[in-house]
């Protein structure tokens, strides 16, 4: 038995995608990768809030202490920077009178440049008048 040349081979089946396949496949792709880009982004971006909310209190907490320590201007606004160890860092403290007899309002406000709005911590300072 012989194969006569008119008999056809089987063709076998074409493997691989088409191109509408692939780009469907890439869009799909584009979208999740987008996705996850700006979940970074902002991932990042609140890091950075949580990180200056956590200075600007501890920092906060430095200025009251120094105030006890060194005691405070009768009222009054003062200014100043902390230095090179918490560059772009700016305070403000307002000494105001109170409506609680012996005592003052102390306001403090930490700042920075590069996040807003600005902290505000109020605390009440009694001091025995001698």
């Amino acid at each position: 038995m012989t194969k006569s040349p008119n008999v056809e081979r089987k063709k076998s089946p074409v493997v691989g995608f088409t191109l509408l396949e692939v780009m469907v496949a890439i869009s799909i792709l584009a979208i999740v990768l987008v996705a996850v880009f700006q979940s970074q982004s902002y991932s990042i971006s609140l890091s950075n809030q949580n990180k200056f909310l956590i200075t600007s209190s501890y920092l906060a907490h430095v200025c009251i202490s120094e105030i006890e320590t060194k005691g405070y201007s009768s009222s009054g606004t003062t200014k100043g920077i902390f230095g090179d160890d918490f560059p772009g860092y700016r305070w403000q403290v307002e000494v105001l009178s109170s409506p609680i007899p012996k005592t003052k309002k102390i306001k403090v406000t930490i700042s920075h440049a590069e996040f807003s709005p600005e902290r505000e911590f109020i605390t009440y300072y009694y001091a025995l008048e001698s």
